[in-house]
């Protein structure tokens, strides 16, 4: 019990400095940039010409992931990406609309947790203006959604990588290109 409470302040500590020297901020920016970079990668090169991508993210991975979906969708490229997987997602949920889904060939699954502390304090300290979608299902209605709350299987925020065989069973990710032979 004592472990856990010190872990925790340890980690609310970590964290509080991290927002304090600006080290969120730079990282949130560079997640949005990083975007921007693989919608170009994939959207403007031969690499990838002729295949769809699956896309999964966690944590700031779900910005990289939502800033390369406004990316292609700027660009009209709405034949690369097949389906995307976000788990404890930084990326605003209020960003979330139609354009970015279009852009989406199958399915955008969403793992979210009510439990999720780091979204729930760190972030709101950081980003109070943002709502992640880790820490709840995305409204948007859109047959390509879908949410699942893994609240009891990711039990926080780090929680998730332990969790991940189990949340992919979940969710049935990528189960039509395994079942049609497909290699993504």
């Amino acid at each position: 019990m004592f472990d856990t409470i010190l872990s925790a302040a340890q980690t609310a500590y970590t964290a509080g400095m991290a927002v304090k020297n600006n080290v969120w901020d730079t990282a949130y920016q560079q997640a949005i940039t990083t975007g921007i970079y693989l919608a170009h990668l994939l959207g403007q090169t031969e690499l990838f010409r002729g295949s769809s991508v699956n896309l999964i993210g966690f944590s700031l991975g779900t910005l990289v992931i939502h800033s390369c979906l406004k990316e292609l969708s700027s660009m009209g490229r709405d034949d690369i990406i097949y389906d995307v997987l976000l788990m404890g997602g930084v990326a605003n949920i209020q960003e979330i609309n139609p354009e970015l889904v279009n852009v989406i060939g199958h399915k955008l699954f969403n793992c979210w947790s009510a439990k999720d502390s780091v979204l729930k304090n760190i972030l709101s300290l950081a980003n109070p203006d943002v709502k992640p979608v880790g820490l709840g299902p995305i409204t948007l209605q859109d047959p390509k959604i879908s949410n699942f709350d893994v609240t009891e299987i990711a039990q926080g925020h780090l929680k998730y990588r332990e969790s991940l065989v189990h949340v992919l069973g979940l969710t049935d990710f990528n189960q039509v290109a395994k079942k049609n032979k497909v290699v993504l």
